[in-house]
């Protein structure tokens, strides 16, 4: 059953809010995907338009529900990132934790409004487990990956994908789309196809829509007889080091006036050596701070992102913090000087820095905290909530 097909027929509007909306009759997942956060990433949006167009045409859909929704529109019709500001920073939390902050009067509200609503709407009326899937390129030469808030249950989701996987990019960031879905608590992941004015990128979008789609049961394997050629053509881009977990490990901030500029020809994961020149600003050369492998370097005029660092995660730690999270060990981490909750919140943890340092953030990362901000010497890390189980019995995956 196509839901309201002229949302996505009209001819009135070069990118409509809704690409696609497909329902079965028969229950399960339902799988949300959204392209063009970005108005200069539009290939995501091209890959939707396309599998809905297959998915209707051939009448795929088994069970569950799809629903193919765009991004910043006005963004997407001028080519360039954002109209006001970008429209994958505003979804912060207030302090308390208890809904969206105050959204600026900035055309983007009414982009954020507009999804936001759609996004309850498949919350509250979804008949199985919800998947979001937010489809993104870069500004420099990539392999396609993916970026997840690092809960148990979204490492399951990915594991099998043969794709690297980035973890803790949204502690680095404030206000992107896919915290705010993590901490609803269903499973959201982010896709970097490649870059933005590559035509591959297009494809490495619709390749793994097509392996979500048959990942969450929305349909069979044996109904896309070009499954395979697309898991293969997707994991032929990467190399065997790179299809690992990898874990953010610095930001480069970019500030207004700075006048940033990366040196040409970086890649991502192309690794560096700590004190390597990367980029000059107005005060000379600017180094890494540690080595690693250099990730989203930024090649665009729009963005506050300048470079992240990150590294490999060893199984042993993977495996480990699985161990521990199940062990629920994080319950003793009061104990410690320096540690001490939020009174009324159990998921909130105020430390002193040196404790930090003392111990490093990593160890917090492994028992399933993310930092959310510093202020006067110390830091708050909240607990992931949905770590282990999703907020309903609905929400739980067949395996």
């Amino acid at each position: 059953m196509i839901i309201n097909p002229s949302e996505h027929t009209s001819a009135t509007r070069a990118f409509p809010r809704v690409i696609g909306h497909l329902k079965a009759d028969a229950p399960g997942p339902t799988l949300v995907a959204i392209g063009g956060m970005h108005g200069n990433e539009p290939s995501g949006v091209y890959a939707l338009q396309r599998l809905v167009d297959r998915l209707e045409r051939e009448s795929l859909l088994q069970k569950g529900e799809f629903i193919a929704l765009t991004g910043n529109i006005r963004a997407l019709e001028n080519g360039q990132r954002f109209i006001d500001t970008d429209l994958n920073r505003m979804w912060k939390f207030r302090p308390d934790l208890r809904g969206l902050a105050e959204v600026p009067e900035v055309y983007e509200a009414g982009e954020m409004e507009e999804l936001q609503d759609h996004v309850d709407r498949a919350i509250e009326q979804r008949r199985g487990p919800l998947v979001f899937l937010d489809l993104h390129t870069t500004s420099a030469p990539s392999p396609p990956f993916i970026l997840i808030g690092d809960t148990l249950r979204n490492r399951r989701f990915v594991q099998n994908l043969n794709l690297p996987v980035i973890l803790g990019l949204e502690e680095q960031l404030n206000g992107p789309f896919l915290s705010y879905l993590n901490t609803k608590g269903h499973i959201s992941m982010g896709f970097e196809a490649g870059q933005h004015e590559d035509e591959v990128s297009v494809e490495n979008h619709y390749s793994l829509l097509l392996l979500i789609l048959v990942q969450t049961g929305l349909l069979g394997a044996k109904d896309l007889p070009d499954l395979a050629a697309n898991r293969k053509r997707l994991a032929g881009q990467t190399t065997a080091a790179l299809k690992n977990f990898f874990e953010v490990r610095f930001r480069k901030p970019v500030h207004e006036g700075e006048r940033f500029r990366m040196k040409p020809g970086y890649r991502n994961f192309q690794p560096i050596q700590k004190d390597e020149a990367l980029a000059h600003n107005q005060n000379g050369e600017v180094h890494a701070k540690e080595r690693g492998r250099i990730f989203m370097p930024l090649y665009q005029e729009q963005g506050d992102d300048g470079f992240f660092i990150i590294r490999r995660i060893a199984p042993f730690w993977l495996g480990f913090s699985v161990f521990l999270r199940y062990l629920r060990a994080h319950r003793a981490l009061p104990i410690l000087p320096g540690i001490r909750r939020v009174p009324g919140k159990d998921g909130l943890l105020i430390i002193h820095t040196n404790i930090v340092r003392w111990f490093g953030a990593q160890v917090l990362h492994l028992l399933g905290y993310r930092r959310r901000s510093h202020h006067e010497g110390k830091l708050l890390f909240i607990k992931r909530e949905f770590d282990l189980h999703g907020p309903t019995s609905i929400d739980k995956f067949s395996e």
